[in-house]
């Protein structure tokens, strides 16, 4: 564990000194050749360039593990997947006692209780608090094996809830690649639900994969019969500004580079 911290806290240390020079390196001329158009976008491409929204996700991310792993040193226990303590990672058995010793109907009802107090959290900006409620009305599920079939189109019916506001929650944080895959358990239960793909598609954006999120979107718009709620114009529009400007930073960017180096040329000649 020790060496994993001393990794974590240099791969911090790496982005922070990254993130710092964001904006401040210039592409050097020499390396490009004016060729052709496409030559130069293919280098481009090569150059992996850092965003700052990218880098910071990177940070937040790897600061969220050394958090995670601080505690789980301090505690001395195993290495948990969720993001909050939970009863099936928990040293102390008697919370999953209890779970397995109820019946499939009080685990559904107490994955309901779960998922409203989530959403008073929720909507009182405590996003973080939502998060444990729906991870624990989710690990709740993995209990439900037994379940009938009338029990088992509730349950999914409030696993679907939780994944959806889980997804919503993580998108607060900024941990947009947890997410994206609560909306991708979300679409294996209903591949045309709407919030699923509109807050996939957000996440993709803020992540910069304008293709995929453009392709969740709409079809986001398609299951909504053409119509535009608020939030997905406002998305829509957010998507197409940041497409925009990633077209033309490249075009400045391939001028600058063909410039520079049929300048570079010329004081060779």
């Amino acid at each position: 564990m020790e060496k994993e911290k001393g990794k974590l806290q240099s791969a911090i240390a790496e982005l922070e000194e990254r993130l710092a020079r964001v904006g401040t390196e210039k592409p050097s001329s020499s390396s490009f050749s004016y060729s052709s158009w496409e030559s130069t976008y293919t280098q481009f491409d090569r150059l992996n360039l850092d965003t700052r929204e990218e880098l910071e996700e990177q940070i937040h991310l790897a600061r969220s593990k050394l958090f995670r792993l601080n505690e789980n040193m301090q505690s001395n226990h195993k290495s948990c997947p969720h993001s909050h303590p939970c009863l099936c990672c928990s040293q102390n058995r008697s919370a999953e006692i209890e779970v397995m010793t109820m019946t499939t109907s009080q685990r559904i009802e107490k994955m309901k209780q779960f998922q409203l107090d989530g959403n008073a959290l929720f909507k009182n900006n405590k996003s973080n608090e939502a998060l444990g409620k729906y991870e624990k009305a989710l690990i709740y599920y993995e209990y439900c094996f037994d379940a009938g079939e009338n029990e088992r189109t509730e349950l999914e019916h409030v696993r679907l809830l939780c994944l959806l506001n889980a997804a919503a929650c993580t998108l607060d944080l900024k941990s947009y690649a947890q997410s994206i895959e609560f909306c991708n358990e979300a679409l294996e239960i209903d591949d045309a639900n709407p919030k699923a793909l509109y807050r996939r598609g957000k996440a993709h954006r803020l992540l910069n994969q304008y293709v995929l999120a453009k392709k969740d979107l709409e079809r986001a718009v398609e299951l909504k019969g053409g119509k535009k709620c608020k939030d997905l114009r406002r998305e829509m529009m957010l998507l197409q500004q940041c497409e925009d400007q990633y077209k033309q930073a490249r075009l400045e960017f391939a001028q600058k580079a063909i410039g520079g180096s049929r300048k570079a040329d010329n004081e060779k000649n």
